[in-house]
This record gives structure tokens, sequence and C-alpha cells, in this order.
């Protein structure tokens, strides 16, 4: 993880965060960045960045690298998702609820998903994202 010292704040709670640059040329591409002690992954799609607090709520394991699905392939509910590389949990990247919690769909998951079964599912907090003509990468910390 990154941290950026030299992040701009402002009144609205923008900061800098990122370079487009910083991102990989893959179709979906990550970044880890710490801001004032806290984790975030920013995905990049495309022209689109997102960005969700580094962690699972359901098992609290690292969402870096997480499976994003295109919006076209996901059918009736046109917003992009990342699912949990460990207990497959699935969220919105646009408003961070939860699509499918800890689902049993292996032996691991099966594990997690019973333990987990009686806990309320948790939305992931998700932030907006702001990409400047310079190509930086900005979050809003407060809304």
């Amino acid at each position: 993880m990154e941290d950026r010292e030299q992040n701009v704040d402002n009144k609205d709670g923008w900061k800098e965060v990122a370079a487009v640059d910083d991102f990989d040329d893959d179709d979906v591409s990550y970044k880890a960045v710490i801001v004032d002690n806290k984790g975030f992954v920013l995905i990049r799609r495309e022209d689109q960045t997102y960005a969700i607090d580094a962690n699972c709520t359901s098992c609290k394991f690292p969402l870096m690298k997480g499976e994003v699905t295109d919006p076209a392939e996901v059918g009736s509910e046109p917003e992009p998702r990342i699912e949990c590389p460990l207990c497959h949990s699935t969220f919105s990247l646009m408003d961070g609820s939860v699509i499918e919690h800890c689902p049993k769909d292996g032996v691991l998951q099966w594990f997690i998903g019973t333990v987990k079964e009686k806990d309320k599912p948790k939305p992931a907090k998700v932030y907006k994202t702001h990409v400047s003509r310079a190509g930086r990468v900005y979050i809003q910390l407060r809304r």
C-alpha cells in the first residue's frame, strides 16, 4: 500500500490518492492506498474508477484483486460489483450494498458461510471518486 502524505485536503473531504498512471493497463487494475491511517482499494476499469474500504465486511479479508464483474455480464442488475477472494461475498461498487453474503460455493466458503450464517450482512463502504484532467485520482472521505 502506498501512503500518500502529500494529500490535498479541502472542506468537502476530497483527497488525492493516486494518479491514473499508477494503474496497470489491464482490463481491471487495482491499487491499494492508505489515507489518514485507513486502507482503501482503488479499482480502475476502462474509464471508471471506484474506491472501497480495503477489507471485506463479512470476513475481513483484503478485497485487493477481488473479481470485478462487468455490468453487462450481470444481467438484470447493471451495476459493477466486487467479490471477496476468500468468502465470495459480493458487494456493489456503486453503493456498497451486499449482493450476496457468504455463499457456500466451495469447501472454505461453506465453512465461512456456516460460521457467518447468523450474522447480518454489512454493506461495504464505498467512496465517490474523481479523476482530474491532469490524471490525478481523488476520493471523497467526508460527505
